[in-house]
C-alpha cells in the first residue's frame, strides 16, 4: 500500500496485466541459464579501473551515479530525457527498477506522463533494457543500488534533502509490491541451470567440493574443479530448518 501521505493510488495488476508485462520480457528465456549464471558469479571479481583508488563512499557515490545514468540512457534512447529526475523522484533508480515498470505503474504513480504514447514507449523501453550485459549484470558487478543508498554517505545526503524538499522515493514500494509473486519465486532465486545438475551428478560423491550456508539454513556447494576460477554454484536441499553455523553432509 502507498504511504498515508501519497498523492496516488495504489498499483493493482490484474492477472491479465501481469501476463503482458511477462510477454514484455519474454525475450528473458531465450538467455542460456548457465552463461548468465556464470557472468552473474563472475561479477564479484569484476575489476572498474574507474573506481581504484577512490573511499569506500566515493565508490559506492560513483555506483549509484552509475545506476542513475541507466535510467537516463533508456529515457534518452526514446526521446524522453526530460524525464529523468522525475523517474529519481519516484524512486526508480536504475535499470532493476525500469525493468518493473509496467503501464499501470506508469499511468498511476507518474501523473506528469499523460501522453498514451510516451507511457507505451516508456514500458517498452524498460521492458528492453536488460538486453544491455552492462545493465543486467551491473548489480552483480557492483552491488544493489537500494543497499547502496542506504550505505553512502554522499547518498544519504543528497537523497534526504531530496525527500524532505521535493517529496522524492514516495510510493517505491508500490513498484515492485505487485509483482512480488514474479520477483520472489522459486525460480528467479534458487533455480539451478541443468548443465550444472548435470555437473553435480558427472563428479558424484567422490569429487572435491567446497560448501558454504547462510543464516538462511540453505546450503551452497561449489565443485573444486582446477584452473576454474569461478566454478558452477549447486544448491543442496535445505539441511536446517533453523539458521544454522555448522552442517554435515552424510553422502
Amino acid at each position: 500500500m502507498p504511504p498515508a501521505d501519497s498523492q496516488t493510488p495504489a498499483v493493482e495488476l490484474n492477472e491479465s496485466e501481469k501476463k503482458v508485462w511477462r510477454e514484455k520480457l519474454a525475450w528473458e528465456k531465450t538467455l542460456d541459464d548457465q552463461r548468465e549464471h556464470q557472468m552473474a558469479r563472475e561479477g564479484l571479481f569484476y575489476d572498474d579501473e574507474r573506481l581504484r583508488g577512490l573511499s569506500d563512499d566515493d565508490r559506492m557515490w560513483e555506483i549509484i551515479k552509475m545506476s542513475f545514468l541507466q535510467v537516463a540512457s533508456v529515457l534518452e534512447s526514446i526521446g524522453l530525457l526530460h524525464y529523468f529526475e522525475y523517474f529519481l523522484q519516484r524512486g526508480i533508480l536504475g535499470a532493476k527498477h525500469m525493468r518493473l515498470l509496467t503501464l499501470q505503474y506508469v499511468q498511476t504513480k507518474m501523473p506528469r506522463i499523460t501522453d498514451p504514447d510516451d507511457q507505451e514507449a516508456i514500458v517498452d523501453a524498460a521492458a528492453r533494457c536488460m538486453q544491455s550485459e552492462d545493465m543486467r549484470f551491473f548489480e552483480a558487478r557492483y552491488g544493489d543500488v537500494d543497499r547502496l543508498v542506504l550505505d553512502c554517505q554522499h547518498a544519504r545526503r543528497f537523497l534526504s534533502e531530496k525527500t524532505i524538499h521535493e517529496q522524492w522515493l514516495l510510493d517505491q514500494y508500490d513498484l515492485t509490491s505487485p509483482l512480488h509473486e514474479d520477483t520472489s519465486s522459486y525460480h528467479s532465486k534458487w533455480y539451478v541451470p541443468g548443465p550444472d545438475l548435470e555437473l553435480w551428478e558427472a563428479l558424484g560423491t567422490n569429487a572435491d567440493w567446497v560448501a558454504a550456508t547462510g543464516c538462511d539454513g540453505f546450503l551452497f556447494l561449489w565443485p573444486a574443479l582446477p584452473g576454474n576460477r569461478v566454478p558452477p554454484v549447486v544448491r543442496c536441499k535445505q539441511v536446517h530448518s533453523m539458521p544454522c553455523t555448522d552442517f554435515a553432509v552424510d553422502w
